[in-house]
């Protein structure tokens, strides 16, 4: 999926890749992260495959990619 999309006829980045941001720049805690990643998936927003994709595709902090295999199950 592309990591911008149109609401409201703004374009927005998806929640992912927010998430993903926040991690790579490690300018958030793993706290929030985390929350961010299983609120996302409760509300269905972010699938597991989602998570899978992405944790194979880029490299993160270590402590991210814990993160994303946590949330895939």
């Amino acid at each position: 999926k592309k990591d911008v999309e149109l609401q409201q006829g703004f374009a927005v980045t998806r929640l992912l890749r927010s998430i993903a941001d926040l991690a790579a720049a490690e300018s958030t805690s793993r706290d929030i992260v985390e929350q961010a990643l299983i609120e996302g998936r409760r509300r269905g927003v972010n699938t597991a495959r989602e998570l899978s994709e992405l944790g194979r595709k880029t490299h993160f902090p270590l402590w991210f990619n814990e993160l994303l295999a946590a949330n895939t199950k």
